[in-house]
This record gives structure tokens, C-alpha cells and sequence, in this order.
């Protein structure tokens, strides 16, 4: 009736030497006393979803600078198969180590944006921030969609206004994340005209809302789309690293 219900549940499929089908089943179980009943469906569709962008950045190639070392595909903690590790290598204090890929997909038409994955981290206490964000440049601007998790120093979630270079926090707390635990994010964002929307975040399936608009900056770079992640070191410059699996930027 209108209402959406998460689930968020993951299985492992059983092997099956069969030829590729789908099949739709309904079952109606019976309680203690066997009475007969039946159940009346009407109207029921299986509908494939529209999908545009970039699935799976995780799995794709990666480059990093910084206090960083190469981005791994790691079988261990993972989701399907195989997540990515982004490894901080530590030093000195609030170095940071970034990565950055290139998506697939053709997102010159694109001005609404989903940048979606699953984050696992085991030693999250010695993360100064984390950043997950999409940088596009297009028509002699430059869009930074750049979005922080402070931990320890506004404890807000961030925007960046590349105009002025600063972060601004928004109103959101954010708290450290839990350790050893798979958690679900979503970052809403689009552009209009030279500006910058920072919509809102969607964590483990609630939405936070951000609400901010910046300005844009001129550039004279030719026309991209790169995604970037970054791991910021506390006072102490302790290694770390940060698990995403299931990544992906859509429109």
C-alpha cells in the first residue's frame, strides 16, 4: 500500500546444471488446524530494473596516492565474492591515502545521481574521516561531489564547496562506524546549472538529508566522470584500511 520495507538479506545460490529460466511460485502454508483456504493475486508483474551507469566500481581497476597501498580484491570480507580493500598505510599525522577509478558508463546526459556500496571496516577508531565521492567535470565546470564522514573532529557528515576550498558539515551526526560490520550507504546528489546538490544519505535503510547547494568552479579540463575514495589518519597516523563491495554510480 505504498509503503517500502528493506531487507537487505544476502544468500548463497545452489549450483544447477539446468538450462537459464526464471519461474514465479507462490505458496500458501496451512497452521495446526487444516482447513482449506486460497489466496487471489491479480495484476502481478516480474519487471526487470531500468539501470544506468556504472555497477561493480569495486571490482574494476584502481589508482591510489598518498600513504596508500595498491587496492585489493579481498575474498574474505566481502559480499559478493569478492569486495575491495583500500589500505592507509599510516604516517605522520592526518596523512591520508586516496583512490580513484573511472566508470564505465557515459554520464554526459547525467545530472541525478546514486552513488551506492557496502562499507566494512575492522579498526575504525583509527580513522580520522572517511570520504566516498563523484567528480565530474563537464561543460568547463568542475563537480566535486565530495561527501565526509568526520569522526573526530566536527563528528558531522561534510560536504565540500569547491569555491571557497572547505568542508561544510551539515546538520547529520557522524558517529564511528561499527566495527566488523557490513553497512549499507546511499548518497543522493544531482546538478543544477553551475551548482552543486548535496541531496541526502541513506544509511542501512534511513535517509538523512542534507539539503545544501554550492557553486561549481570553472575549468578548462576536457569532460569526466571519476570516483574517488579517501581514508584520512588521525593524530596518531595509524594503518588502517576500508572494505567496499557492491559499489556503484547511477542515474
Amino acid at each position: 500500500n505504498g509503503n517500502t520495507y528493506t531487507f537487505e538479506q544476502f544468500a548463497n545460490p545452489l549450483s544447477d546444471t539446468s538450462a537459464a529460466s526464471v519461474a514465479l511460485e507462490t505458496t500458501l502454508i496451512g497452521d495446526g488446524v487444516p482447513d482449506t483456504y486460497s489466496m487471489w493475486l491479480d495484476k502481478m508483474t516480474l519487471a526487470q530494473q531500468a539501470f544506468n551507469g556504472d555497477q561493480n566500481l569495486d571490482d574494476g581497476s584502481w589508482s591510489c596516492s598518498g600513504n596508500c597501498s595498491a587496492a585489493t580484491a579481498d575474498t574474505t570480507n566481502q559480499l559478493d565474492g569478492a569486495s575491495r580493500k583500500f589500505p592507509y598505510t599510516g604516517g605522520a599525522a592526518f596523512t591520508s591515502a586516496t583512490f580513484s577509478t573511472v566508470p564505465a558508463g557515459d554520464f554526459s546526459t547525467a545530472t541525478n545521481y546514486s552513488l551506492e556500496f557496502w562499507s566494512f571496516i575492522t579498526n575504525p577508531t583509527a580513522s580520522q574521516a572517511l570520504e566516498v565521492y563523484a567528480r565530474q567535470v563537464i561543460g568547463g565546470h568542475s563537480y566535486p561531489f565530495q561527501i565526509q564522514c568526520d569522526f573526530k573532529d566536527s563528528g558531522k557528515w561534510r560536504v565540500w564547496d569547491p569555491v571557497n576550498n572547505n568542508w561544510v558539515a551539515t546538520t547529520r551526526n557522524c558517529v564511528v562506524f561499527t566495527a566488523n560490520s557490513w553497512d549499507h550507504f546511499i548518497l543522493h546528489f544531482n546538478r543544477v546549472g553551475t551548482q552543486l546538490v548535496y541531496q541526502d544519505i541513506v544509511i542501512n535503510g534511513v535517509t538523512y538529508s542534507f539539503n545544501v547547494t554550492l557553486n561549481a568552479t570553472s575549468t578548462t579540463a576536457a569532460d569526466s566522470m571519476t570516483v574517488l575514495v579517501r581514508l584520512v589518519g588521525d593524530s596518531a597516523g595509524t594503518a588502517y584500511s576500508w572494505w567496499l563491495d557492491q559499489m556503484s554510480l547511477t542515474f
